[in-house]
C-alpha cells in the first residue's frame, strides 16, 4: 500500500518523491507512514485528490500543453471505473507512473481510446484488478514492463488482447477475453424501413453488437446483435438518416465501438388515390383518363410512368411512351376488348418506386337501341299526303347518334337507296308520291359511323285519290210498286226526305284502296284480272260489315276527320277480319260512313223510278251481273255511271249499308237509319254473282254482320 499526506501533491507523490521505485517501496516511506500515524492523518488511493479533479481524478499537462496526463488515480477507488476521455476539453493521452499504485479496492478499469502511454508501476500492487478493458488501440509499444501486475502484464504482452480478465488476485486462471473493434463498416437502406450494416470479421469474436443513434453525437443504444458480420434493421422511419456502431463480442465480454457510419432510409412512396378499379369506354366515342395520386417522405420529388399489360397484373408491362405524369389519356384509337394499364411511381432518381393497382378498360362497341320503330304501316291518300316517318333512338356511352333514310323496293332493310338530305331522326313523307306501296327505313349511326343498326321496314302505302259525288238533299219513293217485275213484298213504298246533302264515293272501295288504309287485301279476286284490267282497282270483297266499319275510320284518321264509329269489344283486337264488336255512330261528324239504306237507294236511282237507273231492264252493257260477269269481279267504273255519276250501283259487287235488316216504316220518313237492332245487317246493289234482278234499285238483302263472300264489299260516304 501506498500513503500520502493530504498537502503533498499527487504529482509529487507519484513522480518526484519517489516513493515507489521501479523495485518496489523506497525506505523513506517507513518514516513518513509513521508520521502519518503520529499525526492521525492516512491517505492512500482512497483519499481524495486534493489539486484539480475532475470527477476523482488529477491531470497534468504534456505535449506543449495540448494533452493531459492522468497523475493520480480517483480517490477511494473500488469496483470498476471508467477513466475520462478528455479534461478541459483537451484529450487525456496518458496515464502517469505510479497513478493507480496499490488501489487494492480496484477490481477494473476502461481505458479511452484516446490513451497511446501507460506509465510505469501504473497498476502496481493493485491485487484486486482483475479485468483492463482498451476501448481504442491497444498501445503495445508504450507501456512499461512494470505498469500492471505481472499476470496481467504477461497476459497483455503475449496475446496484444484488449480485456484481460482474471478469476480472482494473482490466480493465473483466465475466463475469457474480448475481441478488438470491427472495421470497415458499412450501411446501405434496404427500403424505407430498413437499414443493413455491414463489417469485416474481427478475430476471436463469437458475435457482434450493433449500436443506433439519430445523431452522430448522440446517445447510441443497443438495437440488436448478430452472429454474422451483417445485420438487418427493420421498422424504422422513412426518409431518415441513422448512425451505427458495432461491437464484437465473445464469452470474455463486449469488445469496444466501431467508428459510426450513417445512412438514410429509402423515401417511403404512398397510393393515396389508386386508378379506378375499372373504365368503360365504347369505340368512336373514347374518353376519359386514368389518374393516380400520391405522396412520398422527405423532400423527394415524384415521378410517374404508366404501363400497358396483356394481363391484369402489376408485373412486367410495356412502357407508354411520353405516359408520365400522374393521369394517363386512354387512347381513342383503341378497338373493342380489353385492356390493363397501371402506374409506376417514383422518388427522386428512380431508386425508390411503387406500383400502382391495375386497372381494366373495357372498350365496347356501342349498342345502339331502337326504342321506337318506325310505324309499320303509314296509309295516305294521293293528292293528300301529309305525316313523316319517325324513330327514336339511344345508345350506350354518350355516343352520338346520326340518322339516314333509305327508300327501297321491297319490304326489306337490306340495300336500299340513299335519300339525300334525310338525316334527322324523321322523314317526310314526300307529297308527289302517286299511288302504290313505298317502303322505307332508316339507318341509325353512332359517331363515327363504325356502329350502326337500321329500323324496321315502313310500308308507306299512296291510296289513289278518293273521288266523291256531291249527292244533293231531296225526297223519293223508297221502295218498289207492285206492278215491278221481281218485286219482293219487303219493297213496300213510302216516301223518304234526305235533308241532309253528302258525298258518296264515286266507285266500290277498291282493293289498292283497301290495302292502302288497313294493310291487308282480303279479297278472294286477288289476282288474275281480265284482260285489260288492272287487279288493284277491282272492287275489295269478302270484308264482313265490322271490316267495313273500321275502314271508314281509318280513312278519316288519314285525313285529320272525327270518326264516326265508336268501335269496342273488338274480335280479335287487332287484325282482320272483324267477326264482333260492338259500334254506336255519331251522325253529326264529318268523318267517312257506310250509307244508311234509304240514302244508297236514293244515290243509286239518281232520281229514277224505274226498276234500274238504267230504266225497267239491266243488259250486259250497264252491269255485272251472272250473265256477263265470268264469275268475277271487274275493274270499277268500266260500266256507265248513273245519272248523277256514280259507278256499279248495279252488279259487280254487294253494298254493306248502316241498317239492321227490318220491315219499313210505315208512312214518310226522313233520314232513316233503320232498325233499332236485328241479326243482319243490309247489303244493297247486287254482285257478279246473282241474277240481273237481284240488281233493281229497290232490292234488299241482309246478313249477318260477320259473314264474309266473294260478292260482299261496300262505298262510303261522308257529309
Amino acid at each position: 500500500m501506498n500513503y500520502f499526506t493530504k498537502n503533498d501533491t499527487l504529482s509529487h507523490i507519484c513522480k518526484k518523491q519517489h516513493f515507489f521505485n521501479k523495485k518496489g517501496m523506497s525506505f523513506g516511506v517507513l518514516g513518513l507512514i509513521a508520521l502519518l500515524a503520529i499525526s492521525g492523518v492516512f491517505v492512500g488511493c482512497e483519499e481524495e485528490a486534493t489539486e484539480d479533479d475532475s470527477g476523482g481524478f488529477a491531470f497534468e499537462l504534456i505535449n506543449g500543453n495540448t494533452e493531459y496526463s492522468i497523475s493520480l488515480g480517483k480517490a477511494k477507488a473500488s469496483g470498476e471505473i471508467k477513466l475520462p476521455a478528455s479534461y478541459k476539453k483537451l484529450p487525456v493521452t496518458a496515464i502517469s507512473d505510479n497513478a493507480f499504485v496499490s488501489c487494492v479496492n480496484m477490481t477494473g478499469i476502461t481505458i479511452p481510446d484516446k490513451v497511446t502511454k501507460i506509465g510505469d508501476n501504473a497498476f502496481h500492487e493493485c491485487t484486486s484488478l482483475v479485468k483492463v478493458t482498451f476501448t481504442g488501440t491497444i498501445p503495445a509499444n508504450n507501456f512499461s514492463s512494470s505498469s500492471f501486475p505481472g499476470d496481467l502484464r504477461a497476459k497483455y504482452l503475449i496475446e496484444g488482447i484488449r480485456t484481460y480478465s482474471r478469476s480472482s488476485g494473482s490466480s493465473t486462471t483466465w475466463i475469457g477475453t474480448v475481441p478488438g473493434i470491427p472495421t470497415g463498416l458499412t450501411a446501405a437502406a434496404m427500403s424505407f424501413n430498413s437499414i443493413t450494416v455491414s463489417w469485416s470479421s474481427v478475430t476471436g469474436a463469437t458475435g457482434y453488437v450493433i449500436y443506433r443513434s439519430t445523431s452522430e453525437a448522440g446517445t447510441f443504444t443497443e438495437v440488436g446483435t448478430s452472429a454474422a458480420v451483417s445485420y438487418t434493421n427493420t421498422g424504422l422511419i422513412p426518409s431518415t438518416t441513422y448512425y451505427y456502431k458495432v461491437a464484437a463480442s465473445n464469452s470474455g465480454g463486449v469488445g469496444g465501438q466501431s467508428n459510426a457510419v450513417n445512412v438514410t432510409t429509402l423515401p417511403l412512396i404512398t397510393i393515396d388515390t389508386q386508378p379506378a378499379a375499372t373504365t368503360n369506354v365504347y369505340t368512336g366515342n373514347i374518353s376519359g383518363s386514368l389518374s393516380v395520386s400520391a405522396s412520398v417522405t422527405g423532400c423527394a420529388t415524384l415521378s410517374y410512368q404508366w404501363y400497358s399489360n396483356t394481363t391484369a397484373s402489376n408485373s412486367g408491362g410495356t412502357v407508354i411512351n411520353g405516359a408520365t405524369s400522374s393521369s394517363y389519356a386512354i387512347p381513342t384509337t383503341l378497338t373493342a376488348g380489353t385492356y390493363y394499364y397501371f402506374a409506376e411511381v417514383r422518388a427522386t432518381g428512380g431508386a425508390v418506386s411503387v406500383r400502382s393497382n391495375v386497372t381494366t378498360v373495357n372498350v365496347t362497341v356501342p349498342v345502339i337501341t331502337i326504342n321506337t320503330q318506325p310505324a309499320a304501316t303509314t296509309n295516305v291518300i294521293q293528292g293528300n299526303i301529309s305525316g313523316s316517318l319517325s324513330v327514336s333512338a339511344s345508345v350506350m356511352g354518350g355516343a352520338t347518334l346520326s340518322y339516314q333514310w333509305y327508300s327501297n323496293t321491297t319490304a326489306s332493310n337490306s340495300g336500299g337507296t340513299v335519300i339525300n338530305g334525310a338525316t334527322g331522326s324523321s322523314y317526310t313523307i314526300p307529297t308527289t308520291l302517286t299511288a302504290g306501296t313505298n317502303y322505307y327505313f332508316v339507318e341509325v349511326r353512332a359517331t363515327g359511323g363504325a356502329v350502326s343498326v337500321r329500323s324496321n321496314v315502313t310500308t308507306v302505302r299512296v291510296m289513289p285519290p278518293i273521288e266523291m259525288v256531291r249527292i244533293q238533299s231531296g225526297t223519293f219513293t223508297m221502295g218498289s210498286p207492285t206492278s215491278e217485275a221481281n218485286r219482293e213484298s219487303n219493297e213496300t213504298q213510302h216516301q223518304v226526305t234526305i235533308s241532309k246533302s253528302f258525298y258518296m264515293g264515286k266507285y266500290e272501295v277498291t282493293q289498292e284502296q283497301y290495302q292502302a288504309v288497313t294493310g291487308g287485301n282480303p279479297s278472294g279476286f286477288s289476282s288474275s284480272p281480265a284482260s285489260g284490267e288492272i287487279q288493284g282497282r277491282r272492287p275489295v270483297e269478302r270484308v264482313t260489315w265490322y271490316d267495313a266499319v273500321e275502314f271508314c275510320n281509318k280513312l278519316s284518321a288519314m285525313e285529320g276527320l272525327t270518326s264516326a264509329y265508336t268501335i269496342t269489344n273488338r274480335t280479335p283486337t287487332t287484325g282482320y277480319p272483324i267477326t264482333s264488336a260492338t259500334v254506336t255512330v255519331n251522325w253529326n261528324v264529318n268523318g267517312y260512313r257506310l250509307p244508311t239504306e234509304a240514302e244508297w237507294e236514293y244515290a243509286c236511282r239518281a232520281g229514277t223510278t224505274t226498276a234500274y237507273n238504267t230504266g225497267d231492264t239491266i243488259s250486259d252493257n250497264t252491269g255485272w251481273y251472272d250473265s256477263n260477269s265470268n264469275n268475277r269481279t271487274h275493274e270499277v267504273g268500266l260500266k256507265p255511271p248513273n245519272a248523277w255519276g256514280l259507278y256499279d250501283m248495279h252488279g259487280n259487287v254487294y253494298e254493306w249499308c248502316w241498317d239492321w235488316y227490318g220491315t219499313y216504316a210505315s208512312g214518310a220518313q226522313t233520314d232513316p237509319t233503320g232498325a233499332a237492332s236485328g241479326s243482319y245487317r243490309v247489303l244493297r246493289g247486287g254482285s257478279w254473282y246473282y241474277f240481273g234482278q237481284y240488281l233493281r234499285s229497290a232490292y234488299r238483302y241482309g246478313n249477318i254482320p260477320y259473314f264474309r263472300y266473294y260478292s260482299f264489299g261496300f262505298r262510303f260516304l261522308r257529309p
